[in-house]
């Protein structure tokens, strides 16, 4: 199974009035390899742990040619991130239906 690692660092976003702060982040596993056109999903709930609480933001983004990714995200929120290969998809175990 693959070890996924988020490097993220927040930065203020250029348009003052806006709601949003900049997101840039690194994808990559636990020995620094890079990924290159993953999806990234950023999501925000008033407490991330209880997902029956409703999603406040939802973002998808995908990393870029050299492994990195920029997402707007709402002032004051906390997001949790996920990202998986598509090659990895098979070992990750899926949801009873």
């Amino acid at each position: 199974m693959l070890a996924i690692a988020l490097l993220l660092a927040l930065a203020p976003c250029q348009d003052i009035a806006a709601p949003r702060h900049k997101l840039l982040g690194r994808l990559g596993d636990a020995g620094g390899q890079g990924f290159v056109g993953v999806p990234v999903h950023l999501v925000a709930r008033a407490h991330l742990q209880v997902t029956a609480l409703p999603v406040l933001d939802r973002i998808e983004v995908a990393t870029g040619k050299q492994d990195r990714f920029e997402a707007r995200l709402l002032k004051g929120v906390d997001y949790g991130a996920f990202a998986m290969r598509e090659e990895d998809e098979e070992s990750y175990p899926q949801p009873r239906t």
